[in-house]
């Protein structure tokens, strides 16, 4: 996991270091802040889902084990 988080790190700093997109566009600073502002919200949506699932999942887990402990108590 460590690495992933270096590879983002490494990707936002390669954000503001360009001089230059891909269709050869100057970056000025208002564009490099919405490119980033739109990057942050992109990770804070996965961020979002990811952390869903979780609770989701140990909701799920909690319920079964809880169903288990009930039935198994009489």
């Amino acid at each position: 996991m460590e690495y992933i988080g270096n590879t983002k790190f490494i990707f936002l700093v390669f954000l503001f270091i360009r001089t230059v997109d891909g269709h050869n566009a100057i970056q000025t600073l208002e564009i490099k802040r919405i490119t980033f502002a739109v990057f942050r919200i992109f990770y804070l949506g996965i961020l979002v889902i990811e952390w869903g699932i979780y609770s989701i999942v140990c909701f799920l887990i909690y319920i079964i084990l809880l169903a288990l402990y009930l039935t198994h108590s009489k």
